[in-house]
């Protein structure tokens, strides 16, 4: 009996090993990018559940200005670790804990555990899976 299908399996099994080493790092790409547009909608992305951050108590000064986004920094601390097959998002701010969690002043959440995240990074690994077997 010949084995005519084991050199694709062997090709298809590197592809899976290829698509499953890079998926930490593609999936904290995609938890940072929708971090930024919860700071950009001024509300946690959650499908639809979430409400719009509490506004500013001053406005005097900050009109125009998004919410938590006054030098930028926080925002652009936002970012991941990767490791053996699982990830994990946060911000070096010391500051960021309180906003996010609302420790002492309104909770503008920006980052945790979300639907929408889930979603996206299934998704993704549903392209790369499907790009291996076409």
């Amino acid at each position: 009996m010949a084995k005519k299908g084991l050199p694709n399996l062997k090709q298809e099994l590197k592809g899976i090993r290829r698509v499953l080493k890079q998926l930490p790092d593609e999936a904290g790409q995609i938890a940072v990018d929708h971090t930024h547009k919860n700071f950009n909608n001024e509300q946690f992305g959650d499908k639809g559940k979430s409400s719009k951050w509490a506004s500013r108590k001053s406005k005097r000064n900050d009109k125009g200005r998004k919410l938590l986004v006054k030098s930028g920094e926080l925002k652009a601390s936002v970012d991941y670790e990767a490791g053996n097959m699982q990830v994990a998002i946060g911000s070096d701010k010391p500051y960021a804990k309180r906003h996010n969690e609302g420790e002492d002043m309104p909770k503008r959440q920006f980052m945790g555990p979300s639907p929408e995240i889930d979603d996206e990074i299934e998704k993704h690994l549903d392209s790369e899976m499907d790009k291996l077997f076409k």
